[in-house]
């Protein structure tokens, strides 16, 4: 009798351990987007951005701005920096963090007085500054450390006329790969 009872309660575990590992779910079973798909979103939400300069004001764009960038942050987990400028008499420059942790950076500016801005803005935090253009070649290099590693890009700006200014670094995550495109506007003040 104990030996169909050792047999029963073998049968019974093993047929336990297939049920429970049938009814676990495998990390490679979560469906990921397909590259294409992740391309055109973050393409989309670029336009998107870029088309937001339209309404040519600057105190208006900067608020739509930074509501879609929460939004698209909120709903899909995109990580967006920007930098929007205007240049109409004074020199206006905002940055926008959306990356989802804070960042610490500087603005090297040349054309521009004064020459160099450092920041450090928390996710979802907008830093708003007002210079003076002391030449019609503007040219400001924005760097900035994150979890990810450093990241340093350059804007070269004709300021001989009115204008505003959107660069926009849009990423996105699906599964182990992150899709990063930078979409930049400029759009002359009549």
């Amino acid at each position: 009798m104990k030996g169909q009872f050792f047999v029963f309660a073998a049968i019974v575990l093993i047929l336990t351990i297939i049920s429970a590992k049938s009814l676990m779910v495998s990390i490679n079973s979560i469906p990921i987007l397909d590259v294409t798909s992740v391309d055109r979103m973050v393409e989309n939400v670029g336009t998107e951005f870029k088309n937001i300069l339209l309404f040519k004001d600057y105190d208006s764009f900067v608020d739509h701005v930074t509501d879609f960038s929460k939004k698209i942050r909120n709903d899909n987990d995109f990580k967006v920096l920007w930098i929007l400028c205007k240049y109409n008499e004074t020199f206006n420059i905002s940055v926008g963090n959306f990356l989802g942790e804070k960042i610490d950076g500087n603005l090297s500016l040349v054309g521009l007085s004064p020459s160099l801005v450092s920041f450090s803005l928390d996710s979802g935090s907008v830093s708003n500054y007002t210079f003076t253009k002391t030449s019609d070649s503007v040219s400001i290099t924005i760097s900035y450390t994150f979890s990810g590693g450093n990241r340093k890009e350059t804007i070269v700006l004709d300021a001989s006329r009115p204008f505003i200014y959107g660069f926009f670094d849009v990423s996105l995550k699906s599964g182990n790969y992150e899709f990063r495109k930078i979409y930049t506007k400029k759009v002359i003040i009549t």
